[in-house]
């Protein structure tokens, strides 16, 4: 007992977010859950398979790839993915460095049960059942460590699905060996010390992740063991509307676009799962904002294909198949047509991994799986929430088009970066206003001896805000006297603002600068002809001088000219004209003297642009950067 208390401990210090914002107290619903399940629903679990498909579903899944041609092709990609996963080496249970945790060697076992036990069910071929069969065996004989539990929820998911897929042809002693192990390095870990167990209730992907894990090894089992069973499904049904508030109001999730991949995806496996074993939703997916997610993250995507990348999500865009449930549930073939472009493509670059979770789109097919239509959406879009961003746009469907993203928000929450302010700009083809790609986490840790806990940590003085991406340093936002944002700040955006000129909003940062500037003020514009403005006000400490810092990232050559900044970057230029403040610097800094070896890999060719101005005490202040291509893109 006092072991498992220390390691569980050890993994809330880890990931609850530090800093000012403690965990929450523990509900009482963790020990005394309502009961939506009984013990004799749990006796009484339909036949495997059930884990979000019954047998029924498979056989209609195996007809409709040999008569509908959009399905066919799935399933031919699905087939090539199982086919690859059989060539690669046996999965190897060690971290990446010692100490660390095995949450990336978990997830590709994830992927290789998931893809050779579903070509298994579709195709009846051997390999594919002695390949997962093979890969569930390593899984379960490998310690499922609780100091990061991540590991050991993803862990049971993965070997649940195994265990109820393949349940026919696994042998008596092979389900005792899987269920057993789903029963005590899964189930059993969270039935101690609940006190410690903070993620199970929290407001992030945590939340999500860890508790479909755990119900989807209670599903598995739960004819097996159905008090223990029932227990966790109560539990889950009570803590997962904890989550709801990241997808409140308008579905923003607040870790970006990354996070709501993946949070996301195991909540909507979640309440399949629920669907296929119990026959009911107990409405999971009718969250406030939960249904338009997958608009939204249309919305934080460029002409370009890329993200905008705020806190820790990479700018790329994998396919991420999901999407194909949202087309389904909401009736939006678009968003099944974009996905599958983008499931293509992986797969033609041969990205390792774009059959993950391709089954998804069998399970869950669109109505008109055959016809191609465009993702379209608003020009003008805002979310609020805990991270609201604004997102301005001359088109849909144009690799030339303009579109300016803009987020405000703090740093004080899961995955943050101190970027409250900060925007990407994409025209003409180019993204010529960046946000820096992250590096992977364990990479930081090894580099800078930090813990897991230090890094994670969102507290004023964190060394995780010395690091150049995460920190102030690496975004597109005003610095006042050099010092960082304000943690305990949270920076607003006012209603868009509507003209036949264009489109605006306002941005309130004087929480985020509180003590660094009596107010400061952020407005971002789109003309209707495609020209951006990025206008800053700000009045000055009545006690002293300020000297304001304007920063913008960018891949593009920069060079100074009258008035401003010109950009050059794949055959095209976009001018920079700064205005008001008078006078002020403008320097054009290789990023890489700014970078500290100690906490930054390299970011070669990136430049930051800087203007700085020093403002009288009391004094008002302001500064206009107005971004205009040498050839506009045309209007909507």
């Amino acid at each position: 007992m006092k072991t498992l208390l220390l390691a569980v401990a050890a993994a809330l210090a880890i990931f609850v977010p530090l800093g000012s914002q403690a965990a929450e107290p523990m509900p009482p619903e963790m020990l005394h859950p309502p009961e939506k399940v009984t013990i004799e629903q749990m006796k009484c679990l339909p036949a495997h398979p059930r884990l979000m498909a019954d047998e029924a579903r498979w056989a209609e899944m195996r007809q409709r790839v040999k008569t509908d041609g959009r399905q066919g092709e799935i399933y031919a990609l699905l087939r090539r993915s199982a086919d690859e996963v059989l060539k690669e080496p046996p999965v190897t249970y060690k971290p990446k460095y010692a100490g660390g945790n095995l949450l990336a060697v978990i997830r590709d076992a994830e992927h290789r049960i998931l893809t050779l036990a579903a070509m298994y069910r579709l195709s009846g071929e051997k390999p594919y059942l002695e390949g997962a069969r093979t890969v569930m065996h390593g899984l379960a004989e490998t310690p499922w460590t609780d100091g990061h539990f991540l590991d050991p929820a993803t862990a049971c998911l993965s070997l649940s699905i195994g265990y109820d897929w393949l349940f026919s042809e696994l042998t008596p002693d092979e389900r005792e060996k899987f269920a057993a192990k789903i029963k005590t390095a899964g189930l059993e870990l969270t039935t101690h010390d609940h006190e410690q167990l903070s993620f199970l209730w929290a407001d992030f992907n945590w939340n999500q992740i860890c508790n479909t894990g755990l119900a989807f090894g209670a599903l598995a089992i739960g004819d097996k063991e159905p008090e223990l069973a029932r227990y966790i499904i109560n539990r889950t049904l009570a803590m997962l509307p904890r989550s709801a508030a990241a997808y409140a109001p308008d579905g923003l999730y607040p870790e970006g676009p990354g996070y709501w991949a993946y949070g996301t995806s195991y909540h909507v496996m979640l309440i399949e799962a629920f669907r296929s074993s119990l026959k009911t939703s107990y409405d999971l997916e009718k969250f406030p904002g939960f249904s338009v997610s997958a608009s939204v993250i249309d919305q934080l995507t460029g002409p370009s294909g890329k993200f905008f990348n705020y806190f820790d999500t990479r700018p790329g865009r994998a396919n991420q198949n999901l999407v194909f449930w949202f087309a389904h549930e909401t009736r939006r073939p678009d968003l099944a047509s974009a996905e599958w472009a983008r499931v293509r493509s992986a797969a033609e670059v041969g990205d390792k991994y774009y059959g993950r979770g391709l089954v998804y789109a069998l399970l869950w097919p669109t109505t008109t799986e055959t016809t191609d239509q465009p993702t379209t959406g608003p020009l003008l879009w805002q979310g609020g929430g805990h991270q609201p961003v604004a997102v301005l746009r001359t088109a849909w469907n144009d690799p030339a088009a303009t579109w300016l993203a803009i987020k405000g928000g703090t740093a004080n929450y899961s995955h943050g970066h101190m970027d409250a302010g900060t925007f990407v700009l994409e025209a003409n083809g180019v993204r010529w206003a960046i946000d820096p790609e992250i590096e992977d986490y364990l990479d930081v840790r090894n580099r800078t001896g930090l813990t897991h806990g230090q890094f994670f940590s969102y507290a004023q003085d964190s060394a995780r805000w010395a690091h150049f991406r995460l920190g102030p340093e690496g975004h597109n936002i005003l610095r006042f006297n050099h010092a960082r944002q304000n943690i305990d700040g949270h920076a607003t955006i006012g209603r868009m603002r509507k003209s036949s000129e264009g489109a605006s909003v306002e941005l309130n940062l004087d929480s985020t600068y509180a003590d660094q500037a009596a107010t400061v003020r952020r407005v971002a514009s789109l003309r209707s002809d495609g020209v951006v403005m990025i206008e800053d006000t700000w009045k000055a400490p009545a006690d002293h001088p300020t000297e304001v810092t304007w920063q913008w990232l960018t891949a593009a050559q920069a060079s100074l000219e009258p008035g401003g900044v010109c950009l050059k970057q794949e055959g095209r230029t976009l001018h920079l004209r700064i205005t008001g403040a008078e006078p002020n610097q403008i320097e054009l800094q290789d990023i890489a003297p700014l970078l500290d070896a100690k906490f930054d890999a390299p970011l070669p060719g990136y430049t930051r642009i800087v203007i700085r101005v020093t403002s009288a005490a009391g004094a008002q202040g302001s500064l206009r950067v107005v971004a205009e291509c040498a050839s506009p893109s045309p209007s909507p």
